[in-house]
């Protein structure tokens, strides 16, 4: 486990900063990406919609994507605090660790819905499989438009090379998620053993 962290923070380390020029988007990007793997550092931010209003919280969050069907995504707070890592390969979510378990205590389901969600939510971002029957992708503009049964998902800001995309804007009837690419790395040299249990 500790391996697999300490890899994915190197693999990020190394991506470094530049200056970033933007391409035009185009669907083939999104859904013909000339990259099979992919760390990122990003800043996420999450607007709950509650009967009250909303409410929103702000996190980084440092993912691992390897083409077609899996990533890993590790959840950041305060001080660098590892919220939750969870690993996804086949579609399949499972929260490697969190500080509470999605099973634990009040509240304990809708926490499990929400990573599940959350799964959902990159594995469309990312056009990973399984892909549900009715994916649809557009453009839109100098953007790209990915439509599934709950969400949207509008990716914009494609950038490097190869292109990837740099900023998200994620849809569901509960909540609206902003997400900012700090740093990206296709192509990135990933340990296997991050996507094992």
């Amino acid at each position: 486990m500790k391996r697999v962290v300490c890899s994915l923070g190197l693999a990020l380390l190394l991506a470094g900063c530049a200056h970033v020029t933007y391409v035009p988007a185009t669907a083939a990007l999104v859904e013909h990406p000339a990259w099979k793997t992919l760390s990122a550092q990003h800043r996420v931010t999450v607007q709950v919609r509650l009967d009250k209003g909303t409410e929103q919280r702000t996190l980084r969050g440092l993912v691992a994507v390897q083409r077609p069907d899996r990533f890993r995504l590790r959840a950041l707070g305060p001080a660098g605090l590892t919220l939750f890592d969870l690993l996804v390969r086949d579609g399949v979510p499972k929260v490697v660790s969190a500080i509470r378990r999605p099973e634990q205590g009040p509240g304990g389901k809708a926490l499990d819905e929400v990573i599940h969600s959350l799964a959902d939510d990159l594995a469309c971002a990312y056009l990973l499989e399984p892909s549900p029957g009715n994916r649809v992708v557009t453009q839109k503009g100098d953007a790209v438009e990915v439509r599934e049964p709950g969400r949207t998902v509008v990716l914009s800001r494609f950038a490097g090379t190869p292109a990837t995309w740099r900023r998200a804007e994620i849809e569901t009837p509960k909540y609206h998620v902003t997400v900012e690419v700090d740093e990206a790395t296709p192509d990135a040299t990933l340990d296997p053993a991050m996507f094992d249990d």
